[in-house]
C-alpha cells in the first residue's frame, strides 16, 4: 500500500473562511488553485451535519478543495453525518479519528486515497458510502478500525464489481459487517456538473461544477449515460465564494425541491433570474443586491 502524498511548498498560505482552515497545495496542470481543509479555525462550532466545501474563495481567488489534512477533525464529538464533496483526493491519517457520534460517511467518486487511521475508533459508525468510482480508493489497513461492529460498506461501482471494493477497503483491522450495492445513488460528473445522481428517481441534485464563468446558467434537466435526470435541487455551499459568478438563471419551468443552505452566498451575484424552489435554505443568496 503507497500513499500518494500531497506537497504543499515552503511558501504555502494559509487562510479561514467560514470557519474552515485551509492550506495551499501545489499546482497541478488541471487545477492551478488548490487546498487541503485542515480542520476548524479557533472557536469555530463544530456541526453535526458536516458538509465540507468542495471550493472556497479568498482574495478574489477560488481553490479547489482537494484533500483533508491530517487531524482535521479529530476528536470531535458533534459530528454526526459527514458530506465529503467532490474535488477531495486524499483523506490523510487520522482526519475523522475518535469521532464518537460519527455514524454515516459520504465519501465520493474522487477520493484515490484514505490513509491510515482515517476514521479509526469512530465507534457509532454504521454506515460509509463510497459512490461512483472506477476503482476503490486505496485504504490503509486500519483506516475504518474500532468503529461499529455492525458497520456496513455501501459501494456503486461503475462496473458492478462489489469484491474488488471488498478486497481493497476491508483488509487489516477495516472490520465492515457488511459489503453491499447501492445501485441507485452516485455522484458523478455530469457535463460540467457535479451532481449525486438518483438512478432510482431518475433525479439530480448539483453539488458544484468544474468551471464557470460570468453567467452560470442551471440546467431543466440533463443527459447521463443515455438517459434524461432531473435537476431536482443545489446543494448546501454548492457555490459559496464563486466570485466570477455575476448573472444565475435556471431553466424556463423548472421547479427545484431545494436550494440548500449557503448555496450561493458569498458570490458576485447581481441577479437571479427564473428563481422557482420550494424551499430555500439559510442564507442561500446572501449578499444579493438584485433579485429579477
Amino acid at each position: 500500500f503507497i500513499l500518494a502524498l500531497v506537497a504543499i511548498s515552503a511558501s504555502a498560505l494559509t487562510f479561514v473562511v467560514d470557519g474552515f482552515k485551509y492550506v495551499t497545495l501545489n499546482a497541478t496542470a488541471d487545477t492551478p488553485y488548490r487546498v487541503r481543509c485542515e480542520g476548524w479555525s479557533d472557536g469555530a462550532y463544530p456541526e453535526s451535519d458536516l458538509t465540507i466545501p468542495s471550493q472556497v474563495s479568498y482574495n478574489g481567488i477560488t481553490y479547489k478543495v482537494c484533500g483533508i489534512g491530517p487531524n482535521a477533525f479529530s476528536f470531535n464529538g458533534n459530528i454526526k453525518n459527514l458530506y465529503i464533496p467532490y474535488n477531495v483526493e486524499q483523506i490523510n491519517t487520522y482526519a475523522f479519528a475518535y469521532c464518537t457520534n460519527l455514524r454515516q460517511v459520504h465519501i465520493p467518486s474522487s477520493v484515490t486515497n484514505i490513509w491510515s487511521a482515517a476514521f479509526k475508533g469512530c465507534g457509532s459508525l454504521v454506515r460509509v458510502e463510497v459512490a461512483g468510482i472506477f476503482c476503490p480508493p486505496e485504504t490503509g489497513e486500519n483506516a475504518f478500525a474500532v468503529c461499529h461492529p455492525k458497520m456496513t460498506l455501501y459501494v456503486t461501482p461503475y462496473n458492478g464489481n462489489v469484491e474488488e471494493y471488498q478486497a481493497v477497503m476491508c483488509r487489516g483491522s477495516n472490520h465492515f459487517n457488511s459489503v453491499k450495492e447501492n445501485k441507485f445513488v452516485c455522484d458523478w460528473l455530469v457535463d460540467w456538473w457535479m451532481a449525486v445522481v438518483n438512478k432510482s428517481s431518475k433525479n439530480v441534485v448539483i453539488t458544484g461544477a468544474t468551471q464557470w464563468n460570468y453567467t452560470l446558467s442551471v440546467p431543466k434537466y440533463v443527459i447521463w449515460e443515455g438517459e434524461r435526470y432531473n435537476v431536482t435541487g443545489i446543494a448546501p455551499r454548492a457555490f459559496k465564494g464563486c466570485s466570477d459568478v455575476a448573472i444565475l438563471t435556471f431553466a424556463d419551468g423548472a421547479l427545484l425541491d431545494e436550494i440548500g443552505d449557503n448555496a450561493f452566498e458569498g458570490t458576485s451575484l447581481k441577479s437571479v433570474k427564473n428563481l422557482n424552489a420550494r424551499e430555500i435554505g439559510a442564507r442561500a443568496f446572501y449578499g444579493i443586491r438584485k433579485l429579477t
